[in-house]
């Protein structure tokens, strides 16, 4: 079983032990629950946005040739820039800070690149970029056949195993902030409903 994850720096597992990430921690449970050989495709990458998913799911899929890909969608704040000389400069609010705060690890077209998109960022224009980016993604998956789940990361499931096998079992993961716990639990009912009490809107 081939899978693909996508996102940020959340899903390549920045700080965490490689065997406590949650694309493996998913894999690694399938695989026993399952009794098939799975391929984890851990291309999550930190401080990146939609155009990066984008990229990634039309370079990426053909080649590996995923039968499920999960995405964690990243902020649409996040943008890529490639020069002329084939140089990358990623935009966000991560980099706008290292601006700030450590200059002399920039190079002079990111300093530059970065002190004009300070006064150009929109959020209307970072949302139509994330919406056109998640539909590219969208239309080359749903194209290609292969199923495919999104998740934000703010108190959501991701609903692993219920995708595979149609069972009530899941992998829990839950982000709040820059902290994030995961783990394996069996939760039984609705996904709406599991969301509900972990948000605090549902009493348990």
């Amino acid at each position: 079983l081939n899978v693909l994850f996508l996102g940020d720096g959340w899903t390549e597992g920045l700080g965490v032990a490689d065997d406590e990430i949650y694309p493996e921690i998913a894999c690694r449970i399938a695989g026993q629950r399952l009794g098939v050989d799975v391929t984890n495709w851990n291309l999550g990458h930190r401080i990146k946005g939609y155009d990066y998913l984008a990229r990634m799911v039309m370079s990426a899929v053909p080649v590996l040739k995923p039968e499920l890909v999960f995405i964690s969608l990243p902020s649409p704040r996040r943008r890529e820039f490639f020069g002329l000389d084939g140089q990358m400069v990623d935009f966000g609010p991560e980099r706008l800070q290292a601006l700030e705060e450590a200059p002399e690890t920039l190079s002079s077209i990111e300093k530059d690149l970065l002190g004009h998109w300070r006064v150009l960022e929109s959020d209307y224009d970072d949302l139509s970029w994330a919406i056109l980016n998640h539909k590219l993604c969208e239309e080359v998956l749903d194209g290609a056949g292969i199923s495919w789940v999104k998740s934000k990361q703010e108190f959501e499931i991701i609903d692993f195993l219920k995708v595979i096998k149609g069972g009530s079992e899941c992998i829990l993961t839950i982000s709040s902030g820059f902290k994030v716990i995961q783990g394996f639990n069996k939760l039984i009912g609705s996904e709406d409903s599991i969301n509900r009490v972990l948000i605090g809107n549902y009493p348990y």
